[in-house]
């Protein structure tokens, strides 16, 4: 199953607050009962009421009225994981973009290595996790990847966003919705 995370939110989903540029909030996924994915952006004000033993993951956002660079935006990177982990067992292409996704999450601080081990073919695992009350471990394989082959995939990275939002919401409108769970 792809994890399809919405575009942020202008407002506070809990007061409807609305965010200046550059005001810092924090997003937060709750896991439906189908298990799909509610986002929320809540503002600095409304957070301290939200019992965070209700959400699936939360991190910290900053809103802003312009268009981050890929790489700089925890919203496209987050998708872009979820997306390419989902798909891994089908197309193991996108197995760099896990990867790049992954360090420029751990980059921007919502994710942290926890340990780096080699599998049986001598593969390098990492071990990250997500912040909070509620962690949760994401082993991702270090693929063997050139210098010239991360500057691509860097450029790339807001394309496939752009594609797996657009795979999703086509699987939203059409009858027949297949799902592949990495």
């Amino acid at each position: 199953m792809d994890v399809k995370i919405s575009k942020p939110s202008r407002q506070c989903t809990k007061c409807g607050h609305d965010y200046a540029d550059g005001e810092v909030l924090t997003t937060a996924l709750i896991e439906r009962s189908d298990g799909s994915f509610e986002r929320h952006d809540i503002c600095n004000r409304c957070w301290p009421s939200v019992d965070a033993k209700t959400l699936h993951c939360f991190w910290t956002n900053e809103f802003s009225a312009k268009q981050k660079p890929a790489l700089m935006d925890t919203d496209t990177l987050w998708q872009v994981f979820h997306s390419a982990r989902a798909r891994l067992a089908n197309e193991p292409d996108v197995q760099p973009f896990v990867y790049v996704a992954a360090l420029g999450l751990v980059r921007l601080r919502q994710l942290t290595m926890e340990d780096s081990t080699r599998d049986a073919d001598g593969i390098e695992i990492m071990t990250l996790r997500t912040k909070g009350k509620k962690r949760e471990d994401f082993h991702v394989a270090v693929p063997v990847l050139r210098a010239s082959d991360v500057v691509g995939i860097e450029e790339r990275i807001s394309e496939f966003a752009e594609g797996a939002t657009d795979r999703d919401e086509d699987a939203d409108e059409s009858e027949e919705v297949s799902a592949d769970v990495a």
